[in-house]
């Protein structure tokens, strides 16, 4: 006889009414018995086809509701047996709350991170209509503008509503002067007035239009209290030892999730009337990447239309040999926090956030396991009541209902204590994490709102799969203890299984992240970066280097001094020109212009490849190129790139020397074709010093400085501390981890703990007779245990290769990483140490188990 399929069949006889269900179902069988003898595939697939076409409001049937709370007496009974029941069995209890609340802190901390990062500039009104120009092409690009931008879009821009500049100065630019004191102010920013059109800032005193005047300033409500307590208005303060700038207005301190943290704000009117050589109307004059253009469309705009202007605006505004150089797109100013070239030099990629909020899910997922494993090891125990419950009444419906009371129960305490150790956790979230976070943010609407779907969405997956099973005890059944549903291990094995897989992902990632970050901290950079003092030059006046050079160097505490534009590795004051050879054929390329004196090199020990490392005029005539470069243009030995002709910034230049190639920017990135030349320009000085006499080194430096500069604002800094800031992000992002990780294996061996503790308990007469007939207690230990290293050790296999693949998606965009497979023992060792956890735990309960007392499980026997 032909059998249809089962599934399609069972459906129809749950939802069909009585009276239509024969007469259909004949109909069916007739239909699928014919259609079989000629294709049973097609037979089976039309049968389910057909089931579905009949899943109508006409044939439903009518279903009655089995739960009917009709009073609250109901619900707090249902509440008292719960908190009676949890009071009873404290221990699982105790363990129960513990593992959910583990995984509410991390899911809630992650929220509070994840929420603060992706706030940032949205507190804007025209927050998603602001937008930023970039200078270049997408993944290629300067933050950068002309100053000359920001006129043609107001004019032939009628989409925009309004359009204004931001140009923050440089550190060594920043020296304010007040009461004839120096301080230095880094958040020092020339604002064009219509920026206030387009950034909300509270303004406690004056008014925006007060800075389309030359010499006017604001100050933030901080810096008026720090200097002028309170009271700054028409108070001077003096700018570089140079212009005075009159103060009319306060501004409220700027939010911490803003990428605009403004301290004092300077009328750009100034800049214009001063002529200063940046302000060039050109778009191809080049740009200062502290310079920004922003602006607003009007409302309906569809932003993608800009992009298409704006190249239509290069060809009216740019010389045709020059067209290809030059190109704008737009940024929306909510996506500026995820890239370089914000103001606040704060950055998390969105990357990180998806990671970051995948990992919080899993935690909580692997949580809510842990509560579902340790409810399957209770419920032998339980039987007899779900026995006795049914016998008198009870529906399976309302037994679920009372076990989700539980569940409730436990999950709102569990989400209580996170939320207390959440609120003592943030306090130190600066100090670990470098991310600001304050307990206000736990009392906003959104994170509310978080705890309440936290606190549903953990009660139901959690508690849903508990009580389903047991309420599901047949009465007689598990009168006698022989329950069904809970003697196949096979659910459970899978979720203690994937909750080690999750672990052992994240410990593999954590090691590796900490390893590509300890390569970038100790990673060879093609110079030495050990024992140097790095300051900023207030000016490059030949007779005030020569004069500090020369006083430096009569105290054996210092051994080298070299001024330069900046370090052989550095993120500020890059220059940057458009390099032409003859064989590029009327093409341009990119490399990176350094200006350096004549004790550059050999201070930064960058070893000579070809000619000489003397460079015989400031010219910039004669320069000094590194390997990279000489490949660029097609050269592959050094000896014949000597004489070589290049032009760059329109200057024509031999190439006079080659050096080995040096790391100029951060390690995530290659290395670059670069220029060193001397022009007699510099803005970085660097002296190599005694490192064992580094107290009298500095105050020597410091007072020389300060003799040399009067009147300016003398900072230090160790070169190696310097670029060891360029990788905050992954030391950021490793700290998380570590800390992720670890709670998600302490939760993953709470969750083991739970299943052992239930085949303790099933096996237990089992146990008994095997001792009773000789068993040592190592030898039951190992029977017990040996399925779960089992599981530990799958949860490896399936965990290497997804940890592999997550690494190298990580690591594909970065020049200089480590190699997965030099780091094998990275995944081993994950391994291993998750043994010996799962082994340590274990063994909590499976000796236990061994050195019970057998007559006491046998004597009903």
């Amino acid at each position: 006889m032909k059998v249809p399929p089962k599934y399609p069949l069972q459906f129809l006889r749950w939802f069909c009414r009585e009276d239509y269900l024969d007469e259909i179902e004949g109909d069916l069988m007739e239909v699928f018995i014919k259609q079989s003898e000629s294709s049973p595939r097609k037979a089976k697939w039309n049968f389910g086809w057909s089931v579905i076409k009949y899943f109508r409001p006409e044939f439903l049937k009518p279903f009655k509701k089995t739960f009917h709370p009709e009073s609250s007496d109901m619900y707090k009974n249902y509440f008292k047996v719960a908190l009676r029941n949890l009071t009873r069995h404290h221990t699982f209890s105790i363990i129960n709350i513990a593992g959910l609340s583990l995984g509410i802190t991390c899911a809630l901390f992650i929220f509070l991170i994840v929420n603060y990062e992706l706030s940032y500039d949205r507190y804007h009104v025209k927050a998603d209509r602001i937008y930023r120009v970039n200078n270049g092409e997408p993944g290629n690009a300067d933050t950068g503008t002309p100053h000359g931008l920001a006129e043609i879009l107001r004019s032939e821009f009628p989409e925009m509503e309004d359009v204004g500049i931001i140009f923050k100065l440089n550190p060594e630019q920043s020296n304010i002067e007040i009461n004839q004191e120096l301080f230095r102010e880094n958040n020092t920013y020339f604002v064009q007035p219509q920026i206030f059109k387009l950034l909300d800032f509270t303004w406690l005193q004056g008014k925006p239009e007060s800075l389309t005047e030359p010499h006017h300033a604001v100050v933030a409500q901080s810096i008026a209290d720090k200097y002028f307590r309170g009271d700054a208005i028409g108070k001077t303060l003096k700018l570089n030892n140079g212009s005075d700038f009159t103060i009319t207005g306060i501004l409220a301190d700027p939010p911490v999730n803003s990428d605009f943290p403004v301290r004092i704000v300077l009328s750009y009117a100034t800049l214009e009337k001063l002529n200063q050589s940046h302000l060039n109307n050109r778009l191809d004059a080049g740009s200062n990447s502290y310079s920004q253009t922003l602006f607003s469309l009007r409302a309906g705009i569809d932003p993608q239309t800009i992009d298409t202007k704006l190249r239509k605006m290069v060809e009216r505004h740019v010389a045709k040999d020059r067209q290809q150089f030059v190109s704008f797109f737009i940024q929306p100013i909510s996506d500026i926090h995820f890239n370089v070239g914000n103001f606040n030099q704060r950055t998390i990629a969105k990357e990180t956030i998806s990671t970051l909020q995948l990992i919080g899910l899993f935690i909580l997922v692997i949580a809510c396991i842990n509560f579902i494993n340790l409810a399957s090891a209770q419920a032998i125990r339980r039987a007899k009541e779900v026995g006795v419950r049914k016998t008198l009444g009870g529906s399976r419906n309302s037994l679920v209902f009372q076990f989700l009371c539980e569940t409730f129960l436990i999950t709102l305490t569990a989400l209580l204590l996170a939320f207390g150790v959440t609120s003592q956790v943030i306090t130190f979230s600066e100090s670990l994490f470098s991310i600001p976070l304050s307990n206000d943010a736990l009392f906003r609407m959104d994170t509310l709102l978080f705890m309440g779907a936290t606190l549903i969405l953990v009660t139901l997956l959690a508690g849903f799969y508990p009580a389903f099973v047991l309420s599901g005890f047949l009465p007689a059944h598990a009168m006698k203890g022989a329950v069904s549903g809970i003697k196949s291990l096979f659910v459970r094995k899978s979720l203690i299984t994937f909750q080690f897989l999750i672990s052992q992902v994240l410990i593999v990632c954590t090691i590796l992240v900490i390893r590509q970050t300890n390569y970038f901290l100790s990673a060879p950079l093609g110079f030495n970066k050990e024992a140097v003092i790095t300051f900023d030059l207030p000016n490059s006046k030949a007779t005030h280097l020569s004069t500090l050079r020369n006083s430096l160097l009569t105290h054996s505490e210092i051994e080298n001094v070299s001024f330069s534009l900046n370090t052989p590795s550095a993120t500020i004051n890059t220059w940057w020109a458009n390099l032409r050879h003859e064989s590029f054929s009327g093409d341009e390329r990119s490399a990176e212009v350094k200006y350096i004196d004549s004790t550059y090199l050999s201070m930064f020990e960058i070893q000579r490849v070809a000619g000489t490392t003397v460079l015989p005029d400031l010219t910039g005539k004669s320069i000094i190129v590194n390997e990279a470069l000489v490949k660029e243009i097609g050269i592959m030995d050094p000896e014949q790139a000597i004489g070589e002709k290049v032009s760059y910034w329109n200057t024509d230049a031999i190439i006079i020397g080659v050096v080995k190639d040096f790391q100029t920017v951060t390690l995530q990135e290659g290395i670059h074709p670069v220029i060193l030349t001397s022009t007699g320009y510099y803005a970085k000085g660097s002296v190599k010093i005694d490192m064992t006499r580094v107290t009298e080194a500095l105050s020597i430096i410091e007072k020389h400085w300060k003799e040399t500069f009067t009147g300016n604002y003398f900072t230090w800094a160790f070169l190696d501390d310097q670029l060891a800031t360029f990788y905050h992000e992954e030391k950021k992002i490793a700290s998380l981890l570590i800390t992720f990780a670890s709670i998600a294996i302490c939760i993953g061996c709470i969750g083991l703990f739970g299943l052992i503790a239930f085949v303790a308990t099933q096996r237990a007469k089992e146990v008994s007779i095997r001792k009773i007939l000789g068993a040592t207690v190592a030898h039951l230990t190992a029977i017990l245990s040996g399925n779960f290293i089992k599981l530990v050790l799958i949860a490896g296999m399936i965990a290497w290769p997804i940890a592999y693949y997550i690494m190298e998606s990580w690591l594909q965009g970065i020049a200089n990483r480590i190699e997965l497979l030099d780091n094998a023992w990275v995944f081993v060792l994950s391994l291993l140490v998750t043994v010996a956890l799962a082994i340590i735990t274990l063994s909590t309960q499976t000796i236990k188990a061994a050195l019970e007392n057998p007559v006491k499980n046998l004597r009903s026997e």
